[in-house]
């Protein structure tokens, strides 16, 4: 089955294709659970489609370009969640195919094959939630374009192309703030692969500025490019890392995948035919892994789908490992006992059998609507960071992620914040106010108004019929 993908044939894409929908088929006839990131995106493009402005009228992490995709598929799409996954699916043969296009053209292995793409999908199904059209999955096209520019680089490379390889980079950014970090990965990636002068830094920095300024317009004219800063910019520097898995969990669903990652190393540095090329291209994806865990690191809140930046690192190296390798019996066993065991462990990340509960556990990951909670189509605000509230319902107010939220509510005492609060609370009022912190009581003393306007059941505020407007 290996020798099939190692022949040098466009058509072998159709059988990735195939494998691909064979391992996720599964997902199709037993959906696993809607996944809280998910749902936040969903809010998001629902808020955003009834014409809320980002930043200023929906307070979110979501960088502004993953936000606009969001709001484009809410209008196309609507709420329902298997559209957006088989999207993802697409999203991921896309790049499998551009990745490995790449390394042919680049001729980055002796051997010119398909092998690159297929370990790309297979990366990409060893977790249930890798496949979902999460920013950092939208983000990863563009920095294939950046690795793709960077092996173009040679002497007589020009300017207009380290200038694109800013905007990939600004697009990345702007889809998944994170990728901030792999500027390092671009300035090793100039020193390895040509003498990039002081201006020609300087062209990719303008190249990043330039994607950059568009945005930085549209708030200054609009007069909000101080929500620009705050709810967006501002999180580069949020080193609050919080993960919605266990370590434990981490560690099990990713053990396959970084065993046949390290034996793959462990036989590229046992090799001594590399050309420089080809030995530059494997240290600059060494670099690529360095930093894209490093982006996971900075990334807010963490599941084990924002690992699919380290996709085509899998990819270029258990591809090395499978065409190097000489025993041929044992090659083929090993590639379908690896299918096999990959198709099992993604199946296992979104429904965990017997004994492996205790080692793999998303449960903290999926929306769980609290039972006391029956509650739909209604417009609530949540205080607290529980968003599983918000399913079949809509957000009012702009308060979508609690933590920025504290820019108002922490600050309740100062006059500016209270009126600021008191507004956003009146243009788009809460049918429900779910207090899950303890803050509402705070929120009514400071503005009595609207203690007035909802009666209490618990930690539920229910708008009263007579109070539908301030």
């Amino acid at each position: 089955m290996l020798s099939f993908f190692r022949i040098n044939d466009p058509f072998r894409l159709v059988g990735i294709l195939v494998i691909l929908v064979l391992i996720r088929a599964v997902f199709f006839f037993q959906v696993p659970p809607l996944l809280l990131p998910e749902l936040n995106w969903l809010i998001l493009g629902e808020k955003l489609g009834q014409g809320a402005t980002m930043y200023v009228e929906v307070w979110d992490k979501t960088a502004p370009l993953s936000a606009l995709i969001y709001r484009g598929l809410y209008y196309f799409l609507g709420n329902s969640i298997l559209p957006y996954r088989i999207l993802a699916m697409l999203v991921i043969f896309i790049q499998s195919a551009f990745f490995n296009w790449v390394l042919i053209r680049k001729n980055v292995y002796n051997e010119k094959s398909y092998l690159p793409a297929l370990f790309y999908v297979l990366f990409a199904c060893s977790t249930f939630d890798m496949l979902i059209l999460s920013p950092s999955l939208m983000s990863l096209t563009f920095l294939l374009l950046v690795f793709r520019n960077i092996l173009s680089l040679n002497e007589e490379a020009f300017d207009n192309e380290i200038f694109k390889t800013g905007i990939y980079l600004g697009i990345a950014i702007l889809l998944y703030l994170p990728n901030f970090v792999f500027i390092i990965f671009i300035a090793i990636g100039f020193a390895l692969f040509r003498t990039a002068s002081t201006r020609q830094y300087l062209l990719f920095i303008y190249g990043i500025s330039f994607i950059f300024s568009f945005f930085f317009i549209y708030y200054f004219w609009i007069g909000k490019l101080h929500f620009f800063f705050q709810n967006f910019l501002s999180n580069i520097f949020d080193f609050n890392w919080v993960s919605y898995l266990s370590w434990k969990t981490i560690i099990a669903v990713m053990l396959l995948p970084s065993f046949f990652l390290i034996i793959s190393l462990l036989r590229i540095f046992n090799e001594t035919s590399f050309i420089n090329f080809q030995s530059n291209t494997q240290l600059l994806m060494l670099i690529w892994l360095a930093v894209a865990l490093l982006s996971n690191v900075s990334a807010p809140n963490f599941g084990t789908y924002q690992l699919i930046l380290l996709t085509p690192v899998f990819s270029l190296f258990v591809t090395y490992f499978f065409l190097l390798y000489r025993k041929k019996l044992l090659k083929e066993i090993l590639f379908l006992a690896f299918i096999v065991l990959i198709g099992f462990n993604g199946y296992a990340s979104g429904y965990p059998l017997g004994r492996l509960q205790n080692y793999i556990n998303y449960e903290n990951l999926y929306v769980s609507k609290p039972k006391e909670f029956d509650i739909s189509q209604q417009k609530i605000l949540v205080l607290g960071e529980n968003l599983s509230y918000y399913h079949d319902n809509q957000l009012a107010t702009p308060y979508l992620d609690w933590e920025l939220s504290q820019a108002h509510f922490a600050y309740l005492d100062t006059y500016a914040s209270m009126i600021a609060t008191y507004e956003n609370l009146e243009k788009d009022l809460p049918e429900i106010i779910i207090d899950e912190v303890g803050f509402a009581e705070k929120l009514f003393s400071k503005i009595s108004i609207l203690q007035k306007s909802y009666t209490k059941q618990g930690k539920f505020y229910f708008l009263k019929k007579e109070a539908r407007k301030i």
